[in-house]
């Protein structure tokens, strides 16, 4: 029997990997950041923290390795989503955090729906990222899986890897699930400057 299968609307997330020399200095930063500076992320969840600074990236001695990240999140947008950035458009992370997450602790599904892209950098070989499909996955006639695939899946895992750089739109669902300490970088980016020539719809920020 013949057929094709269209796989019409696949979500990408961008995996790079071996970032070890910018891991391990951020990581060095968040194991000695003042307790103090711990927020309860989620008061059902009171051993999920992020820390109050939300600016890491823009600290001087980073810049380095924000401009890395940058470099990736241009390659996501206008090498694999394709996207015609005008001349005068950027891309800019506009606020970046440390995570810090406690043994078998499930944070709560959530979005960053007022940026453009979002990203994690893992600081830790603990835990995975997992994301949900948009649409609901609830299905009247729902079987059991015989063997788990892109098709049927309503969520997929990401293992965090020490030096792994995760980018995906932002839009799109996710959260961290650990059995064990697990600190990481979580990021959001906006584009700015020049974000539209046409006539009718000139825009900039």
């Amino acid at each position: 029997m013949l057929y094709s299968i269209d796989n019409l609307f696949p979500t990408p997330i961008y995996v790079s990997s071996n970032h070890h020399n910018m891991c391990q200095i951020l990581r060095n930063q968040a194991i000695n950041l003042d307790p103090n500076k711990w927020i309860v992320n989620n008061t059902n969840n009171p051993e999920d923290y992020y820390a109050s600074d939300n600016h890491v990236l823009s600290e001087p001695n980073n810049k380095g390795i924000n401009s890395i990240i940058v470099k990736h999140v241009n390659t996501f947008v206008c090498d694999i989503l394709h996207y015609d950035i005008p001349d005068g458009c950027y891309f800019d992370i506009v606020d970046s955090w440390f995570t810090k997450t406690n043994k078998d602790i499930d944070t709560v599904w959530h979005n960053h729906s007022f940026a453009m892209v979002c990203g994690i950098l893992c600081l830790d070989n603990i835990g995975w990222t997992e994301f949900r499909t948009r649409y609901n996955p609830h299905k009247f006639f729902d079987f059991n899986i015989k063997e788990a695939n892109h098709y049927t899946s309503g969520t997929y895992n990401i293992p965090s890897k020490q030096g792994t750089l995760l980018l995906w739109e932002a839009d799109l669902e996710h959260r961290a699930v650990t059995d064990d300490l697990r600190y990481s970088l979580a990021f959001n980016v906006i584009p700015k400057g020049n974000l539209s020539n046409r006539i009718t719809s000139r825009l900039s920020i």
